[in-house]
């Protein structure tokens, strides 16, 4: 056979340079890097909107399993918990999934006629990740800045199942709202 330390073809295979220890050469890793690279780029968006539907069902969850804990205690008592008592959820209180700046877990009000926090996102200045009302047992989880008003007015709604038409203290994203 001829010197190996060429790199020749017999019987239908291509032999590698035995002076070449093994090694990939630099096409073969900008090959597989360009791969990985495309497969990231079509794997993330996949996984951070699942991520986002993921906090979605985790706020309206926590909602729901706050109200099993708020109506039967109406019922028996004829008012509605304030505050609310942290050794009837099993866990403690449900923790808000979106509050990444460490606001407290509740705000309280106690005026009947109020349905809706004032401020509806998520930022500093806001006083508690839920707002509870006392007065008439209503719940709403706060939100996010999901980039414009309108969006994030539409991921409000859909968490707290309501048709609200403004945020309160809206500036970011898009800019405008109320």
């Amino acid at each position: 056979m001829a010197d190996r330390a060429e790199t020749m073809v017999s019987g239908g295979f291509l032999w590698r340079s035995a002076s070449r220890a093994g090694g990939f050469t630099l096409i073969e890793l900008l090959i597989v890097v360009l791969i990985l690279a495309i497969l990231g780029a079509i794997v993330l968006p996949i996984y951070q909107n699942h991520r986002a539907e993921a906090e979605v069902a985790a706020l309206m969850s926590n909602l729901r399993v706050l109200r099993e804990v708020i109506e039967p205690e109406q019922s028996l008592t004829g008012e509605y918990p304030n505050p609310l008592d942290a050794s009837k959820f099993v866990g403690g209180l449900p923790d808000h999934p979106q509050n990444s700046i460490s606001l407290p877990t509740f705000q309280y009000a106690n005026a009947a006629n109020v349905t809706h926090p004032a401020y509806k996102v998520l930022k500093s200045g806001v006083t508690g990740a839920y707002w509870y009302n006392t007065a008439n047992g209503i719940v709403r989880a706060r939100v996010t800045d999901q980039g414009t008003s309108a969006d994030t007015l539409a991921m409000y709604n859909k968490i707290n199942q309501c048709n609200e038409t403004a945020l309160g203290n809206y500036s970011g994203g898009g800019g405008g709202g109320s």
